[in-house]
C-alpha cells in the first residue's frame, strides 16, 4: 500500500499521498498508531476528528474545485493523546496546502 507513495509532513501528521487521473476514486486512510496512543477510546475519537476534518476540508470548502489529482491520501496521526479538533483542523489545512502546492507541480509536469 505505502509503495510509491509521496509525503508531507507536520508536527502533527505524516501524510503519504498518489496521484491518479480521476477525483472520483480519491480514498481516504486515517491510522492513529498504538505507540503514541495507547487507549482505543483516544484512537478513536482522534479518527472522528480526522475524518470530520478531511471532510470539511475536501468536500464542503473545495467542493467543486477538488482537486483532481489525488488517488489516495493516508493520514498517519503523528502526535500525543490530548489534542483538540481545533488543532487537528489547523494541522489538516497545513497539509493540504502542502498538498495542493505538490499537486501543483505535479499538473505542470
Amino acid at each position: 500500500m505505502f509503495e510509491n507513495k509521496q509525503s508531507v509532513r507536520s508536527p502533527l501528521f505524516r501524510v503519504l499521498f498518489s496521484f491518479g487521473a480521476n477525483a472520483e476514486d480519491i480514498q481516504i486512510g486515517v491510522a492513529v498508531p498504538k505507540r503514541n496512543v495507547r487507549k482505543a477510546v483516544d484512537r478513536n475519537r482522534i479518527k472522528r476528528l480526522i475524518r470530520e476534518s478531511v471532510r470539511k476540508k475536501l468536500f464542503i470548502e473545495w467542493n467543486a474545485n477538488l482537486p483532481k489529482s489525488y488517488a489516495e491520501l493516508m493520514f498517519i496521526y503523528q502526535g500525543r493523546p490530548k489534542t483538540t479538533f481545533t488543532k487537528i483542523n489547523e494541522e489538516i489545512n497545513e497539509c493540504f496546502n502542502r498538498l495542493e502546492k505538490t499537486s501543483e507541480s505535479y499538473e505542470e509536469n
